[in-house]
């Protein structure tokens, strides 16, 4: 279906903003944009005192502004998304499209995750990095700090639209369309492979093995060596089966998985620490700087996994989840419509830093009457919000 979207004639127009903490990460977003609007086709600037370059494109139907970090840390993402709504306070939504890492299998629903899955954000998600640092690692806090608060009533109920059997089937398919959309226009988007598909133990190190020789990267305490498994000779034989995945089937059936993140400025590279941490917050997936975005604006983290969250990394992965994370975005916004008219003024509802109380909405309930009663609220209840002048070309 074709749509004809106009420029958007004022920074009023634009409702959804995405955010992205790599540059790997906001190229395929930028890959995803049907029309990437030029100065000539918008009218209106930026704030006088905004330092952030902005994309002006579109996606699917929609208009969307498209930012990146200038560096992969959540003070960046405060200072970004303060700038965004401040430039643009219509904003409905934010999504943070990206990469991740990912635990193997889901603590709540028991279905495994593999490389090149989707992981699209629950009701709240966890600091990671809030703690003391101590001689022998980072001692975790465990206060009602640590969980940032939760996603306002829209974005819930637009969560729990998505989380229905129904609407996260299409997701997948769209997934899969969209990334054949995107490899007519860069390379990056084909599936390495399952052979490729490597989960180690979470206690196996990634450094040289006999008879292969150390670097300083391994004899360093806290490193890790930044060469490929195939390089260090990892012992395949110690490789975990997956379910998953089957050398039969060259190309596994693409999941969608809604869950909580655990949000640092650095990802986990211990196995043993992503299962810790697992167990004990209910995560399954790790990001970077997404915590200062989530209490600036309503936000949907929108990731894919490139990795177990352990030392075993691949930069082919990341270039496949980058680009799948793009894809799942244009998927997800092909549902956002149903939710413009009634939450246009977003912006103004904060995620807010309370504590996540004992009522909170569940994470796994994909109930489509929930969706209904929260979506009803919504309506009686969104708030508009004022507009703000400035005038600074867009880069």
């Amino acid at each position: 279906m074709s749509f004809a979207v106009k420029p958007p004639q004022s920074r009023d127009a634009i409702k959804i903003a995405v955010i992205c903490a790599l540059t790997l990460e906001a190229s395929w977003v930028r890959s995803s944009m049907r029309k990437i609007w030029k100065k000539k086709d918008i009218k209106f600037g930026k704030g006088a005192n905004d330092e952030n370059a902005y994309a002006l494109g579109v996606v699917g139907s929609h208009n969307i502004v498209l930012a990146q970090l200038a560096r992969p840390e959540s003070n960046d993402g405060v200072r970004v998304a303060m700038a965004l709504r401040s430039d643009f306070p219509q904003l409905a939504v934010c999504f943070v499209v990206g990469i991740c890492g990912v635990v193997p299998k889901h603590n709540t629903t028991g279905t495994e995750i593999v490389l090149g899955d989707s992981i699209i954000s629950g009701p709240v998600i966890v600091r990671s990095d809030f703690g003391r640092l101590y001689e022998k690692g980072l001692a975790r806090k465990h206060e009602p700090e640590e969980t940032l608060g939760r996603a306002s009533p829209a974005i819930r109920a637009f969560i729990a639209a998505l989380r229905t059997t129904h609407t996260t089937r299409d997701l997948e398919k769209r997934i899969i369309n969209n990334l054949k959309y995107l490899g007519n226009k860069a390379d990056g988007t084909k599936y390495p492979g399952v052979e490729k598909d490597w989960l180690f133990p979470p206690n196996y190190s990634h450094q040289h093995h006999p008879p292969s020789s150390e670097c300083d990267q391994c004899l360093s305490k806290g490193k890790t060596c930044k060469k490929y498994c195939t390089e260090l000779e990892c012992d395949k034989s110690l490789l975990i089966a997956r379910a998953r995945l089957n050398l039969d089937n060259p190309l596994p059936t693409h999941k969608v998985h809604f869950g909580r993140f655990a949000s640092a400025d650095q990802l986990p590279r211990s196995g043993v620490d992503r299962d810790t941490m697992a167990k004990e917050e209910n995560v399954i997936a790790f990001e970077i700087a997404s915590s200062g975005v989530w209490d600036t604006l309503p936000t949907v983290l929108i990731k894919s996994a490139a990795d177990y969250a352990d030392s075993h990394k691949d930069q082919d992965w990341q270039t496949y989840a980058a680009a799948t994370a793009a894809a799942t975005l244009a998927a997800v916004l092909e549902e956002w419509h149903s939710m413009d008219d009634d939450s246009a003024s977003g912006a103004n509802e904060n995620h807010g830093s309370a504590p996540v109380q004992a009522q909170e909405l569940s994470e796994e309930s994909d109930s489509e009457g929930r969706f209904s009663r929260i979506q009803t609220y919504v309506k009686h209840n969104y708030n508009k919000v004022g507009s703000i002048t400035g005038n600074v070309t867009f880069n």
